[in-house]
């Protein structure tokens, strides 16, 4: 069956889908053709690793299931991101280049010293290719510009509390102690949290925007738009319309539920049904196994 990986935002976890994947199994179809697979990361992980670690798991167990490549269901993945999710499904399907080390460095990375077990560590968060047998994307509430809330005070505070990875940081500071310089200003002093990753002129954010999935990848956009902004914008509360909006989508819906309700709208699990419906015509997968 084909795999449906589905991951969640901040400060959530792998509860947050069971609605979702609940109503999906009630769907003769989904059960014949699909599997649900849930990616689980801590709150508190530093995004980009967190993200390597899903691009490898992903190759790994598709490599261990279909070490052959022949099983067509395993190279037609789907994945369905809410909030911070979606970027972390975005960063499987977009390939680097250099673009996420140049947003946080003024030098090449080439030319920074650390040892090579170091070097071995970071290379992977920061320089990757896509996930090719990751073949359809769908973002919900997903903030590609950022959330206004992580540049406020609330979001300030929230940041000061967490608590960065001892072992990210400790390499920060070697960086940083053995190549003065080579890091831009805002990196210099810490790493930046997932709370201050969110903040509209964040710099690696602006990187993640730029960078657009293959040709290969079918996009979808659930937004929600359950309030106004003062400026008279339509928001989930967290993350505006405009943020939510990914180009390239070849379907846009917009969902009246907030931040934290748009993934259990009915609304929404329509639109994934219809979806996963869609992914089974355009990749030809209905027909097998009949």
């Amino acid at each position: 069956r084909i795999p449906v990986v589905f991951i969640h935002g901040l400060a959530s976890d792998e509860g947050t889908w069971f609605d979702m994947i609940n109503d999906l199994r009630a769907c003769p179809f989904f059960q014949r053709y699909y599997e649900p697979w849930v990616y689980h990361y801590p709150t508190g992980a530093s995004f980009l690793p967190a993200s390597a670690v899903l691009r490898q798991s992903l190759r790994r167990i598709v490599r261990e299931l279909d070490p052959e490549g022949e099983e067509k269901q395993l190279q037609n993945l789907v994945l369905v991101g809410h909030s911070m999710g979606g970027l972390h499904a975005k960063l499987q399907v977009v390939a680097s280049g250099d673009h996420l080390w140049n947003a946080m460095a003024r030098v090449p990375f080439d030319t920074v010293r650390m040892s090579p077990s170091i070097r071995a560590k970071i290379e992977p968060s920061l320089f990757f290719k896509p996930v090719t047998n990751v073949t359809r994307v769908v973002f919900i509430a997903t903030p590609h510009q950022g959330s206004s809330l992580a540049s406020l005070a609330l979001g300030k505070i929230a940041s000061l509390t967490v608590e960065r990875p001892p072992e990210l940081t400790a390499i920060h500071d070697q960086l940083v102690a053995e190549n003065p310089g080579a890091l831009r200003p805002e990196f210099e002093e810490a790493l930046p949290t997932t709370i201050q990753l969110l903040a509209p002129n964040s710099p690696l954010l602006d990187a993640l925007y730029g960078l657009r999935p293959p040709c290969w990848v079918t996009i979808h956009n659930v937004i929600g738009v359950a309030h106004h902004t003062l400026r008279g914008e339509r928001t989930d509360c967290i993350v505006s319309e405009t943020s939510a909006r990914h180009p390239g989508a070849i379907s846009e819906l917009d969902v009246r539920a907030t931040h934290t309700g748009v993934h259990h709208s009915l609304t929404t699990i329509a639109e994934i049904e219809r979806i996963l419906q869609l992914h089974l015509i355009e990749t030809g997968l209905r027909t097998i196994g009949k």
